[in-house]
């Protein structure tokens, strides 16, 4: 900016002292012509114009050089951020295939109290450290513009996805309480907090067991159909960010899906209103979801 007050200064000085010098020679040359105050008027302008094409230069430099600023700002935030959202994913979606390949038979209320389910703590654990990822992701992305970065737009996509009606486990607001129960002070600020003391605070604090409760309640009914399908959906849409942003798993496996266990309803959701709305930007659907689906004998027209 100080160069560009700089140069509007010089320019109105050259005018002054080029009036000042017209006038005193006005009184001691004969009057100008009308081709000379033409050329004078010329010159002015061309002073002027000069003046206000630095002046322009200046502002479309600067604008330039803030938008690449905030390109760098938006890639090294993403650069922070993104492995650990891949690999809390990764964990989950590895977890999540192995218990649906066995029809998430360890996740049935009839198979013994939570105490001693196992796969119970560890989904909750992979689920919440996702969440706390994403929260983290969520929380910087407030001061920078992480869509100036490709991959910060589709994190940012499929973390809105994941908190969509169709996709969601849980309500909006039980899922980021969970992500903050998982975040832990340190020297750096704040992280993810370690298994041990997860479950810890998961079998001792009451007020994580309030906002738990909710997780806790889907993922331990397994033997209820849309419980199933409803994780089963998650999943896929986790999956789908994985190799979406991951795609040479350089950060994470090159893991199978299970397109086999939805159901024609999860089927014609994902394909018709996640991945052609939310989602559209992903590549190679039918990995996740397989052929398409043969409506059920004598069901409903409506998904």
């Amino acid at each position: 900016m100080a160069r560009g007050w700089l140069a509007w200064k010089v320019c109105a000085a050259m005018v002054l002292l080029g009036a000042m010098a017209t006038a005193h020679g006005a009184a001691e040359a004969p009057q100008p012509t009308i081709a000379d105050q033409v050329g004078l008027l010329r010159l002015l302008g061309a002073g002027l114009l000069g003046a206000l094409l630095v002046k322009l230069l200046e502002i479309g430099y600067q604008e330039v050089r803030r938008g690449s600023e905030r390109r760098r700002t938006a890639r090294r935030f993403v650069d922070e951020h993104l492995d650990p959202v891949l690999k809390a994913a990764d964990e989950l979606v590895g977890k999540l295939r192995s218990l649906a390949m066995a029809d998430f038979k360890t996740l049935r209320a009839r198979h013994g109290s939570h105490d001693r389910n196992h796969d119970l703590v560890d989904v909750l654990y992979l689920v919440a450290r996702l969440w706390a990822s994403l929260e983290l992701f969520r929380g910087g992305g407030q001061t920078v513009s992480v869509v100036r970065d490709k991959r910060g737009k589709r994190l940012a996509a499929f973390a809105d996805c994941l908190e969509s009606r169709r996709v969601r486990i849980v309500r909006r607001s039980s899922q980021r309480a969970v992500a903050e129960l998982a975040l832990v002070p340190a020297e750096a600020g704040v992280e993810v907090i370690r298994f041990v003391d997860f479950v810890r605070r998961f079998e001792e604090d009451a007020e994580a067991k309030r906002w738990l409760a909710p997780v806790e309640r889907v993922l331990g009914r397994m033997e209820h159909t849309a419980n199933r399908q409803r994780l089963l959906r998650y999943g896929i849409v986790v999956h789908a960010m994985i190799d979406t942003l991951d795609p040479d798993h350089e950060v994470s496996r090159h893991r199978l899906s299970y397109p086999e266990k939805l159901s024609y309803k999860s089927w014609n959701e994902m394909e018709r209103r996640v991945f052609r709305v939310y989602l559209k930007f992903v590549k190679g659907t039918r990995k996740y979801l397989g052929p398409p689906k043969r409506r059920p004998q004598g069901g409903s027209r409506r998904l």
